[in-house]
C-alpha cells in the first residue's frame, strides 16, 4: 500500500480496536453487575506480591494513556498481601482507567501502595474533578457525574469497584475538587 493509504488504514484499524475495546468493557461491566446482584462472584484469596502486581497493571495501562500522560507508581512497606488478584486487578484497572479518561493530555497519574498492618492503594489525578453534589452518588449503579456527559462511560465502574473492595474487606475514600482532580484511596484489612 502507498504510505498515505497505509496511514489511513492504520488510523481506521486503531479506531476499530478502540471501539471493540469499549464494547467489550461495557459488556464486561453489565456481566459483572449481574453476577454481583446474583451473588455469583466469590473472592479467592492468595498470596500476592503487591508492588509487582500493581506495577504490571500500571505498565499495561500506560499504553492506553493519552498523549503525554504518565502513570507514576511508588510503593512503601512490605510486599506480600493476601487478596484476590482478579478482583484487585479489576479495582485497579477501573481506577487508573478513570484517571486516564478524565485527565487531560500531558498530565501525571500517581498510583501508590503501602503495606503494614493494613494495605492501601491510592490513585490520584489532576483531571476534571467531581462536583461536590455528585460525590455522594458516585457508587450508585448507572450514576454519572454532572460534568462527565462529554466523556464516554456507563456509570457502572465505580459501583462495581466498590462491591469488589467490600468483598476484599476494604473501604473506599474519595476526595475530589472540580478542575483540580480526584484521589481515590482504598484501605484493606491485612489478613
Amino acid at each position: 500500500l502507498p504510505a498515505v493509504n497505509r496511514e489511513i488504514a492504520l488510523k481506521q484499524l486503531s479506531r476499530i480496536r478502540s471501539s471493540v475495546k469499549n464494547l467489550t468493557s461495557i459488556l464486561d461491566e453489565f456481566l459483572s453487575v449481574t453476577k454481583i446482584e446474583e451473588g455469583n462472584i466469590r473472592s479467592n484469596f492468595e498470596q500476592l506480591d503487591l508492588p509487582r502486581f500493581v506495577q504490571n497493571i500500571c505498565n499495561d495501562l500506560q499504553s492506553f494513556a493519552k498523549q503525554g500522560q504518565v502513570i507514576l507508581y511508588q510503593h512503601t512497606g512490605d510486599s506480600d498481601v493476601q487478596t484476590d488478584p482478579v478482583l484487585l486487578g479489576n479495582i485497579m484497572n477501573n481506577l487508573i482507567s478513570n484517571s486516564i479518561k478524565y485527565s487531560p493530555e500531558d498530565s501525571k497519574i500517581h498510583v501508590s501502595s503501602s503495606v503494614n498492618n493494613q494495605f492501601q492503594l491510592s490513585v490520584q489525578d489532576n483531571g476534571m474533578g467531581i462536583p461536590k453534589n455528585d460525590q455522594k452518588h458516585l457508587f450508585t449503579r448507572f450514576y454519572r457525574a454532572s460534568n462527565a456527559s462529554a466523556v464516554q462511560g456507563t456509570g457502572l465502574g465505580l459501583h462495581i469497584m466498590k462491591h469488589y473492595t467490600e468483598m476484599l474487606n476494604g473501604f473506599v475514600e474519595l476526595t475530589s475538587e472540580v478542575g483540580k482532580g480526584t484521589t481515590v484511596k482504598i484501605t484493606f484489612k491485612r489478613t
